[in-house]
């Protein structure tokens, strides 16, 4: 018997015994960030195998064709982000991920988060915490103020400048540009 793929499982499940055959202390398994604070707070009552309720990351991150478009996506903006991670980490549906690209000894490298516009849901919860609306102070997630909510009609325009290195927005244009531009067929179109 192999080890469980805990991603899969639990996206078909409502709630799922994680048993790990793996030697190692189950905080050195390396979860899927989807799980791993769960995971982090059951290991530290001892369990070996534990009955994990799904969140909503899990349970919101579909597989299947959209039911709706969003009004607005966010988009990131690759020069000012720093690849910090704090919206990676707020994500209800865990469509953020950290890209990185080496240019080498003299220029180094460079990190920026890049949402998949395919499963971003337009929450806004990447850009500011919700709060009550009579709150004057608005916490924002990104202390670099790289993130934005722009309108699924404009967002391919917006992708393709500020979405990444000009290199890579070339080389995964079909991917980056080309989904945005299926969004706003979409919204234009309901």
């Amino acid at each position: 018997m192999g080890r469980l793929d805990h991603v899969s499982a639990a996206r078909n499940l409502q709630s799922v015994w994680l048993l790990t055959l793996d030697p190692r202390p189950i905080h050195q398994i390396p979860w899927p960030r989807c799980l791993r604070k769960t995971v982090e707070r059951a290991a530290n009552v001892g369990h070996m195998g534990v009955q994990l309720a799904l969140d909503t990351r899990l349970t919101m991150a579909k597989q299947g064709p959209r039911k709706k478009v969003p009004k607005e996506l966010a988009v990131i903006n690759a020069d000012n982000c720093t690849g910090c991670e704090s919206c990676l980490e707020v994500c209800p549906v865990d469509c953020i991920e950290l890209k990185t690209i080496d240019r080498g000894i003299l220029k180094g490298t460079q990190q920026w988060c890049e949402i998949d516009l395919e499963r971003c849901v337009g929450c806004e919860v990447c850009v500011h915490i919700p709060g009550k609306k009579s709150n004057p102070y608005e916490l924002t997630v990104c202390p670099w103020d790289a993130i934005e909510m722009v309108p699924t009609e404009n967002v391919a325009v917006v992708v393709a400048q500020v979405g990444g290195p000009p290199e890579y927005i070339q080389a995964h244009w079909d991917r980056l540009v080309g989904t945005a531009q299926h969004l706003a067929e979409l919204r234009a179109g309901a």
